[in-house]
Order: structure tokens, then C-alpha cells, then sequence
């Protein structure tokens, strides 16, 4: 069980960034972390619950963001995020207006962290679910019947040659066609800059 635990931590050190802070010229050590969009293009369709018009966001490409699904942030640096936001316009899409364009004002740097997926795999079973923290399109009841199955996965169950061969492919096909979460209502730019 050691082994599993120094491992994890081990791992853990190459999510570990440090910041220094431009008043106090204090040195932290911050973790921002989750699943990392780098070189997209914002959504120009009217239609997109991910759309950005050119008056909202000009550029032709977004900053390095994470995933709005979830991400990991130390408690340190919330702070300067929330600092830096009061002087960094406003967008609608929270997770490219934080961990992208308020994290980039503090030049911070965002981690990609395995197990935090964009969308649910395209092939399921306790395997897939182990090392999976985060996905978007699962229903309640889905969530609890994929925890209660990847639990009762006995240790290197998931380990052979073929499994691996298995989750790879699995990998693959879902990032090159997405289960995407069903559409649903966004607000407009009027209806944030009606919150301003």
C-alpha cells in the first residue's frame, strides 16, 4: 500500500506550479490543474451554448484553459484569481474566463491531469471508470452505478496487455467522436452584462 500511496504523490509533484506574487514578491507553490485545452478557436456560432461573439472576445484563439467539467486549484491562489479577476474583462464562458484569461493575467500555468475527460467514454465498464475523475454527460443514477462498479475492481484487474490495448483504443474513439452532453440554455453577453 506504500508503494500506491508514494507513487500517487510522486505523480502529484509534476502538477505543482509556483507563482510569484507581483506585490509581495512572496513565492508560492499552486496546483491548476484538470483537463487542458490548449490552441482552440472560440465559437463564433450563434446557435453554440460555447459561443463568443468578436465584441465579447476578439481574438481568433483562446488561452490555455481547463475544462468547466471540474478542475483542482490550491486554496492559495484563489485569492490572486479573484484579485486579478476585478481587472480582467468579462466573458461568458467561466472556465476560459478563469483558469484561461484571469490565470494568464497572473501568469499562472494550468496542468493537464489524467483522469479529467471532456466526455464520457464511448466504451464502458469498470476498467474505463477507475481512473476516471471527471466526464461530462453522466446522469445521477449513472454516476452512482459506474462507482459502485469500478469499486469491486480487484488491484491490477485492469493491468493486462489487452485491457491496456482496450482503454487505449477507447481513448482514441472518444476524443475523435465525443459523446457530447445534450444542449442546454446558456445566457447571452447581454444577460452578462446585465450581472456586471
Amino acid at each position: 500500500m506504500f508503494t500506491i500511496r508514494r507513487a500517487a504523490c510522486d505523480e502529484a509533484k509534476g502538477y505543482v506550479s509556483h507563482y510569484v506574487d507581483a506585490t509581495s514578491h512572496k513565492y508560492e507553490s499552486y496546483v491548476l490543474g484538470g483537463y487542458l485545452y490548449k490552441g482552440i478557436k472560440p465559437d463564433r456560432s450563434d446557435s453554440s451554448k460555447w459561443q463568443l461573439s468578436k465584441a465579447a472576445y476578439p481574438s481568433d484563439e483562446l488561452p490555455n484553459y481547463l475544462s468547466g467539467t471540474a478542475y483542482l486549484l490550491s486554496a492559495n491562489i484563489v485569492t490572486h484569481l479573484l484579485n486579478a479577476a476585478r481587472h480582467t474583462p468579462l466573458i461568458r464562458l467561466e472556465d476560459v474566463y478563469l483558469t484561461g484569461l484571469v490565470a494568464r493575467e497572473l501568469k499562472l500555468r494550468a496542468t493537464h491531469i489524467d483522469g479529467f475527460e471532456r466526455f464520457r467514454p464511448r466504451f464502458e465498464g469498470p476498467c474505463v471508470y477507475r481512473n476516471l475523475l471527471t466526464a461530462h454527460g453522466f446522469a445521477p443514477g449513472e454516476l452512482r452505478l459506474a462507482a459502485q462498479g469500478s469499486v469491486g475492481v480487484g488491484e491490477g484487474a485492469c493491468d493486462g496487455v489487452l485491457t491496456r490495448l482496450g482503454l487505449a483504443v477507447n481513448g482514441v474513439v472518444t476524443a475523435l467522436f465525443p459523446r457530447l452532453p445534450a444542449a442546454s440554455s446558456s445566457l447571452s453577453d447581454s444577460d452578462v452584462e446585465a450581472l456586471i
